[in-house]
Parts: structure tokens; sequence; C-alpha cells
């Protein structure tokens, strides 16, 4: 809670989903700084939703651009930090429990 912005990782490898600290980010409605070597259709056809928002890093230049927007106060991390926890929240979190024990639950053969 004393930070404004997490750094994940920068793969090279296409289509390559974050770690750890992209999945504590988005929980904590951390606004987060992450290689996304996806294109928006790619993302939505793999895992059948929206990617989340967080501030998308696709090539070296963008993490230089994203520092001179932020010193410019061009950026809006608290609209990155709401829209963050809620994509986890939606997405991830207590609904992906709640979803994945409807399924048990329905496959169940107790």
């Amino acid at each position: 809670n004393k930070i404004h912005v997490a750094v994940g990782e920068f793969y090279s490898t296409p289509q390559m989903i974050w770690g750890g600290t992209g999945w504590e980010a988005l929980s904590t409605g951390t606004p987060l700084l992450q290689g996304f070597n996806f294109t928006e259709d790619e993302f939505n056809k793999r895992y059948e939703f929206v990617s989340p928002d967080f501030i998308k890093i696709r090539k070296q230049q963008c993490i230089n651009d994203f520092f001179k927007e932020l010193l410019k106060g061009n950026l809006n991390l608290h609209k990155i930090s709401i829209e963050s926890i809620d994509w986890f929240n939606k997405h991830n979190g207590l609904n992906l429990a709640k979803k994945w024990l409807s399924h048990l639950k329905s496959n169940s053969t107790f």
C-alpha cells in the first residue's frame, strides 16, 4: 500500500501472461507496468474475456514513454487502480472460486 506502481515482468516470448507480481498488483488495485505481447484480440480469444487495465509494455520505448507521461501528470493511476481491481474481482478471486464450485457441483458424482 506504499507504492504507486508495481513492475512485473518483461518477456520477449509472444503471448506470455504475467506472473505473481501481476496477480498481486491486480488483486490489490496497484497500477501494474507489465510486458504484454498480445493483441487485444489474441488475448480475448485465448482467455475468453478482455485483458485487465494495466500499463501494457510491448517494447522497451513504452517504458520510457510511461515514465515521461507519469512525470508530466498525464496518467490517471487512480482510474487504472479502480479498473484493475474491478477486473480482478470479476474474473478471479471470489467470483472465480464461485464459478469453480458451481462447475464442480454440476459435474459431481456424489
